[in-house]
């Protein structure tokens, strides 16, 4: 059988990846998207976490996926293509999306045009978020850092096919995050895909079909 791995983004949950894996699954691909440690309430548990705990989460969830299909590709948001970066060191994945990740990350700039937007167009669940993110713990956002630091050097030993997805708009991953991911992976088959109108939130673009369109399209014939 064929599976995927989907990893969720820090402080976030499965549910952002849930359509993506919907569509893969109606193309007869077996999903896995674990939550997580730390993330079942971030504001109250991610304190507990670290970086390591992360990456043993994800290595975990590997591990549970592979006892029931052969062959996985491996689909990482954000942090959670940080954490793809580290499986792909130990487990033989046949593919590897990577979405939004940061090399290069917080656009001070362009988080905060973004916020003011928000007010501007009282779009109150966009003002939550980033409201939401000043309560996560400070100890979390240090192992962050950690995970981020931890994975840019794995980069150069990425060599499985490999997509990279990157919003243009995106104010928390600097879009040269995907420039630099593209050119340190040794991979033979390697390609990135920029999105004119999408921030991080790719699951909310006008662009969202299509970035799913292009994922689905790249897993299957690599799978």
């Amino acid at each position: 059988m064929k599976g995927c791995l989907l990893l969720h983004g820090y402080t976030g949950s499965p549910w952002e990846m849930d359509p993506l894996a919907n569509i893969l699954e109606q193309k007869g691909i077996l999903t896995y998207c674990p939550i997580l440690h730390g993330h079942k309430d971030p504001e109250r548990d991610l304190h507990r976490s670290t970086y390591l705990d992360w990456i043993q989460s994800a290595s975990e969830a590997y591990t549970q996926l592979s006892r029931q299909c052969n062959d996985i590709a491996i689909i990482g948001f954000s942090m959670g293509g940080l954490l793809a970066f580290h499986l792909v060191q130990k487990y033989k994945a046949k593919c590897l999306v990577s979405m939004c990740t940061p090399i290069y990350c917080f656009d001070v700039k362009n988080i905060a045009k973004d916020m003011l937007e928000a007010f501007k167009v009282k779009n109150y669940q966009r003002i939550r978020e980033y409201t939401g993110a000043f309560r996560i713990p400070l100890k979390a956002n240090w192992h962050f850092r950690k995970v981020l630091l931890s994975s840019r050097p794995l980069v150069k030993n990425i060599d499985v096919p490999l997509l990279i997805i990157q919003g243009k708009k995106d104010p928390v991953v600097k879009p040269y995050s995907a420039q630099y991911i593209y050119h340190y992976a040794k991979s033979s088959l390697k390609e990135i895909r920029y999105y004119e109108h999408t921030d991080h939130r790719f699951h909310r673009s006008r662009e969202t079909q299509n970035i799913y369109n292009d994922i689905t399209s790249f897993v299957l014939t690599h799978l």
